[in-house]
């Protein structure tokens, strides 16, 4: 097996690799701290590629640029752990060449040998340590997401005879699925009002990456008219690369919050002007795929009422762009001010947003567009199968709708 990363290569060790792996493991500064001894030769490296390097899922750290160990990451699933895991759960150690560090090169691979975990080994939880005064171990932990377990306290060490401090941490592979979540908030508004807070509240409980823009302040163009992304491509538009940022973070995010105040029983204006350019996105015209997998949050307020028709506003949009679970959330601030907002009011605020949160996470990964986005997406195929715009028609056939692909299946 063979892993990759953006500056870095995974591979199987290598007899060849002993000059190298001396070179590194010599360094006192490595060894002791990670709970073993200095290598003492050539000769003595070698034999540890030969007896311990080269059990399965133990790989060289190597730049991708010349191919050279300079550390080493491994994973030893059940039995093979030093904390006797069962066959569902893996235990990671790793180290790296003194030249190597604080480049952050040691998480990039860790988090990568995650993936391979969870994702290819189909692991459910994976454990990792470091022994008392190894803060640079306990930060890879911590970036990469490991929280803390327990401590093990006064054990003895075999591998240098001695006594030892173990603190453990644990990562699950829903906790490495929510951190791994991607979440943009399309803000209707410039200001941090009640509709901020709260957006911002719910995607600080979804956690994971989260990107923002705020309307018009990123973009706050009006749709012309011209017709120029349904009839012939979206990149005719005028506003095209103005866009492009927020289509991007959209596309890449697993969740979707539009934020909206109420103005006049409905959305912002400058809300309603962005979602006008996406009018080529919706089922009717040239949906994007990846829609159909993910989930979509309205959230609006309104010192009185409106949120109703507000959210809808919003999640129309949702709907025809083939969002596969879409998620309402208005409410009566009774004020025009955040921090005039009761505690009251508040406190339902944070039971709400848990409550999509929960719900938002047990699905990430595992949604599924409603019937009734099927059904009107089978509809629109029947339309598009007879054709009567070609950019769209040429769309859906080079997708393989119009046949039996499906943009919510796994190809």
């Amino acid at each position: 097996m063979e892993l990759f990363t953006e500056r870095l290569f995974l591979r199987p060790w290598n007899e060849s690799d002993a000059e190298s792996l001396y070179e590194y493991a010599k360094d006192d500064r490595v060894g002791p701290i990670a709970g073993w001894h200095v290598h003492t030769s050539v000769e003595n490296s070698l034999e540890i590629i030969r007896t311990v390097l080269s059990v399965p899922e133990t790989y060289a750290v190597c730049l991708k640029e010349d191919n050279r160990a300079i550390g080493s990451i491994g994973l030893m699933i059940g039995k093979q752990s030093h904390i006797n895991l069962p066959d569902t759960e893996g235990e990671i150690g790793y180290w790296i060449g003194v030249p190597f560090w604080g480049q952050g090169l040691i998480p990039e691979a860790t988090r990568e040998l995650i993936r391979h975990a969870f994702e290819d080994l189909k692991l459910e939880t994976l454990w990792c340590g470091y022994f008392d005064g190894n803060e640079k171990s306990k930060r890879v932990q911590e970036k990469c997401g490991f929280t803390y377990h327990h401590t093990d306290k006064d054990i003895h060490w075999k591998l240098m005879d001695d006594i030892r401090t173990d603190h453990i941490t644990r990562l699950t592979k829903e906790e490495w699925r929510v951190s791994k979540m991607k979440t943009v908030i399309i803000h209707g508004q410039s200001h941090k009002g009640s509709t901020y807070h709260i957006a911002r509240i719910l995607a600080d409980k979804i956690s994971g990456d989260i990107t923002e823009f705020f309307l018009p302040r990123d973009f706050g163009e009006f749709c012309c008219g011209c017709t120029q992304c349904f009839v012939n491509d979206e990149k005719k538009c005028p506003h095209y690369e103005k866009l492009a940022p927020i289509t991007k973070a959209i596309d890449n995010a697993d969740v979707i919050i539009l934020a909206s105040p109420v103005y006049v029983y409905h959305t912002t204006g400058s809300m309603k002007a962005f979602l006008d350019h996406y009018g080529w996105r919706w089922m009717v015209h040239r949906p994007e795929e990846k829609m159909f997998k993910k989930q979509g949050v309205c959230i609006s307020t309104a010192a009185g009422g409106g949120m109703k028709s507000t959210n809808k506003d919003m999640a129309d949009s949702f709907f025809y762009w083939g969002v596969a679970k879409i998620y309402k959330y208005g409410i009566g601030v009774a004020a025009i001010d955040w921090n005039k907002v009761s505690d009251k009011k508040k406190s339902s605020i944070e039971k709400a947003t848990d409550s999509i949160a929960r719900g938002i996470i047990k699905r990430n990964g595992k949604v599924k567009p409603s019937f009734k986005t099927k059904g009107f997406f089978l509809i629109m195929r029947l339309l598009q199968k007879k054709g009567w715009n070609e950019a769209d028609v040429k769309y859906w056939k080079e997708k393989g709708w119009t046949d039996k692909k499906r943009p919510w299946k796994n190809r």
